[in-house]
Parts: structure tokens; C-alpha cells; sequence
């Protein structure tokens, strides 16, 4: 399912800045308190994670560690949406 969605310019170089701030203040080694949903890699299939929402919970309320390569090489739309439903 792919939804056309229209954001100003603006909005998205704000969000992107403010991800690439969250992302580079994170520590190398996390304490993470339990339950917690473990995910491999989802490579920016978006429908993927709204899946993994769906059957597990959806955060805040389900406690996630993302083990990387949340973009695609190919398909960069819905890695940008990926990012954006993780961060927005």
C-alpha cells in the first residue's frame, strides 16, 4: 500500500535534521529495560514495520531495538517513510 502524502520542504529538512540530532546523541551501549521487541534489519520496507507495530504494539507502548539498515538502496521513498514513522 503506498500513500501519497505532500509535505512542504521545510518540514522535511526540519525533520531530517532533528533525526541525524537524536541519532548522533545516542550512546554506543544501551540499557534497555524489558519487555523489549527485537527487529533485524528492515532495509526501508515500510509496510514491514507498520506489520511489526501491528502484531507486537505500537511504541510507546511496545519497548524496540532496531538492529540497522532501516534504509534501502533502491527504493528510497519508503525508506524516507520508514524513518518518518519512527521519528515523527
Amino acid at each position: 500500500m503506498l500513500f501519497k502524502v505532500q509535505l512542504p520542504e521545510n518540514s522535511i529538512r526540519q525533520l531530517c535534521t532533528q533525526s541525524r540530532t537524536v541519532f548522533l546523541a545516542q550512546p554506543m551501549l544501551l540499557e534497555l529495560g524489558v519487555p523489549v521487541t527485537i527487529c533485524g534489519d528492515i532495509h526501508g520496507q515500510y509496510e514491514d514495520l507498520l506489520r511489526h507495530f501491528d502484531i507486537n504494539g505500537y511504541p510507546p507502548k511496545t519497548n524496540y531495538l532496531f538492529l540497522g539498515d532501516y534504509v534501502d538502496r533502491y527504493f528510497g521513498f519508503q525508506s524516507f517513510y520508514y524513518v518518518w514513522e519512527l521519528w515523527a
